[in-house]
């Protein structure tokens, strides 16, 4: 989050418009907003997969436009684009004399033998322009560690390094041995994550088949899934009614104990975010409490 911040704070004067595909991680638009700047959201529903499409970007550029930031794998989605959508979003990305801030914090975990495809790998002529974001938070499991990185053109990196000398400085020593050590020491942690990952997937897309009228693109990476639960809407829990992707959170929170994000948090009110990243014994009993739930409303 610092690196995000202190890259938009150098790359966005007052007024300037940020592109933020929905469904979108939430603080990308309440740093834009805080710096001055207008985020331009660019709807992503699951009808589509959840994924941009090159012509959404053209639709959307003005000429107040300065930086368009993508995620890849998403969270909240859990969603990968393919090497071919990544060439067609990096051709159409090509035409316009913007900044392009690639957040690939979860690019390790992808799924089915998948491969990680990036706008640098299918369009290299973006380099200039292209700014990296990572962490080792996700890919090596060390969130407490808080340890990110960027990578990007020498003058926009010599002007990000002044903002961190005036506010962060730099990580601690403990931390940068933290992540010399992932970055060098045995990578198939990794491997085995994903495995475990991809059958946590797995067990919860089986319990959202349970569910009639849910429609959830099937996660090829992270650890969420992204269900659209707004045919829902309209229904009652113990008379109460569901409203929103809000009430729907809080009243599966109150009569189960279970807690989700509500989809609004990420620009997609039809849905909720699920994290399947916890122990298999605790997932399926999330899962059953989630379906019962489901049968409950009239």
């Amino acid at each position: 989050k610092q690196a995000l911040f202190q890259l938009l704070l150098t790359m966005l004067d007052e007024g300037d418009e940020a592109l933020i595909p929905t469904p979108y991680w939430t603080t990308y638009p309440d740093i834009v907003t805080l710096l001055g700047g207008k985020p331009i959201f660019i709807d992503c529903p699951a009808t589509q997969n959840y994924k941009l499409k090159p012509e959404q970007i053209a639709a959307a550029i003005t000429p107040k436009t300065k930086v368009f930031i993508f995620n890849n794998p998403s969270n909240p989605t859990g969603m990968v684009y393919t090497k071919a959508e990544i060439a067609a979003l990096g051709a159409e990305l090509r035409k316009h004399d913007i900044w392009i801030i690639s957040d690939d914090i979860y690019d390790k975990l992808v799924f089915n033998g998948h491969a990680f495809h990036h706008l640098l790998h299918t369009t290299p002529e973006l380099r200039e322009r292209l700014v990296c974001v990572q962490s080792i938070s996700k890919n090596y499991g060390m969130p407490g560690w808080r340890v990110g990185m960027v990578a990007g053109p020498e003058g926009l990196i010599k002007q990000f390094l002044k903002l961190s000398s005036t506010s962060i400085t730099n990580i601690n020593n403990v931390s940068m041995a933290a992540a010399a050590a992932a970055f060098t020491g045995d990578q198939t942690f990794t491997d085995h994550a994903v495995t475990d990952l991809e059958k946590k997937r797995d067990l919860t897309l089986a319990a959202l088949q349970q569910i009639p009228h849910i429609n959830c693109p099937t996660p090829q990476g992270a650890f969420y899934a992204f269900p659209d639960i707004s045919a829902h809407y309209g229904k009652s829990h113990n008379g109460t009614p569901i409203t929103d992707d809000i009430s729907f959170c809080t009243q599966l929170l109150e009569a189960h104990n279970l807690a989700l994000i509500p989809g609004s948090a990420f620009g997609a009110p039809n849905s909720v975010r699920i994290s399947y990243a916890c122990p298999d014994d605790t997932l399926k009993k999330w899962l059953s409490r989630f379906i019962q739930f489901f049968k409950e409303l009239s």
